[in-house]
């Protein structure tokens, strides 16, 4: 394990809360288990707080308890710092922002819109992931990591980097697989637990979304929608909707897809992903939000036709 500014942080407190963002993903749930394991490694206490679901692909893959941010605070579980994972600004850690208060707080993260808003900010905006990000602080090599952190850490790259697709993927990020590779992970039912593990109620269910695809600007831009009615009336969840913007994006002549989820009553997220040369990134900033040149995303308040227009004409393509 390294000596570095990161870890020497680490070494002045016992207990931790570590908060990984609201509408959890791969990345931030491999990195807030992997810096679970590394904390304890030294001696720490450290708790899990999220009161969202875990995908269900993922599930099967992570062993620590999870508290939700009643249990933690009802339990009266004292910690002295907090750090926030793959969260670019306090607004995506939903009400545990609370949490804060007269903490230490700590992020660890790889978004270039991150704002800065802890006492301390380990960010990276030009790795692939959080999990890249957190190899790198804690470890210089293969030899000082557990399989179990390795494959939370394998889990978090390989989710945010699309299997080593996206454009974010360097020869470091191929470097550090490697090396948790050699760490002893089980690389194949990782992968098979995350992509091969499809519900047939998921399965059936991007039909319904498919549905509601719409193509504009000769087909480069795409617009795909799902409210709740459709959700609750199907007995499905929004974790039931992981994949489908990817699946969105990779139609041949489309460079932009746009997937507006409604996450409460008139209350959208709004997913961003694109191809070769459109910086999502910037649009999403345009709304409060953040992320990636691929990748970002956004909230909008108000029914589906005005969320589209809003969105569509601020396009330019």
């Amino acid at each position: 394990m390294k000596s570095n500014e990161f870890v020497s942080l680490l070494n002045k407190f016992n207990n931790f809360a570590i908060l990984p963002h609201v509408f959890p993903d791969g990345d931030t749930l491999g990195s807030s288990f992997a810096i679970c394991e590394i904390l304890k490694s030294l001696g720490k206490s450290a708790y899990i707080v999220l009161d969202d679901e875990i995908p269900y692909n993922l599930k099967p893959l992570l062993k620590e308890k999870v508290y939700s941010l009643d249990e933690f605070v009802n339990g009266n579980i004292e910690f002295e710092a907090v750090i926030a994972v793959d969260s670019s600004d306090i607004e995506r850690l939903g009400e545990r922002k609370i949490l804060f208060e007269g903490k230490t707080s700590i992020c660890i993260d790889h978004h270039i819109t991150n704002t800065g808003y802890c006492d301390f900010n380990f960010v990276d905006g030009y790795s692939s992931s959080t999990g890249e990000v957190l190899f790198e602080l804690v470890f210089d090599d293969y030899s000082q990591i557990d399989s179990t952190t390795a494959s939370y850490i394998y889990m978090a790259i390989l989710t945010d980097t699309g299997s080593f697709k996206y454009s974010s993927t360097s020869p470091k990020t191929l470097d550090i697989a490697a090396a948790l590779y050699r760490a002893g992970i089980d690389f194949e039912n990782i992968n098979i637990e995350i992509y091969q593990n499809i519900t047939i109620e998921k399965f059936k269910f991007t039909n319904l979304i498919l549905n509601s695809l719409e193509l504009y600007n000769d087909n480069k831009l795409a617009f795909v929608f799902i409210n709740n009615d459709i959700l609750k009336r199907n007995g499905l969840s929004m974790e039931d909707t992981d994949g489908i913007i990817e699946m969105i994006r990779n139609i041949s002549d489309v460079e932009l897809a746009v997937f507006a989820r409604e996450v409460d009553d008139e209350i959208f997220k709004i997913s961003l992903r694109s191809k070769r040369y459109y910086d999502v990134s910037e649009l999403s900033l345009k709304f409060g939000g953040g992320g990636h040149k691929r990748a970002a995303g956004f909230t909008l308040i108000g029914d589906i036709n005005e969320v589209r227009k809003t969105v569509l004409d601020e396009i330019k393509m």
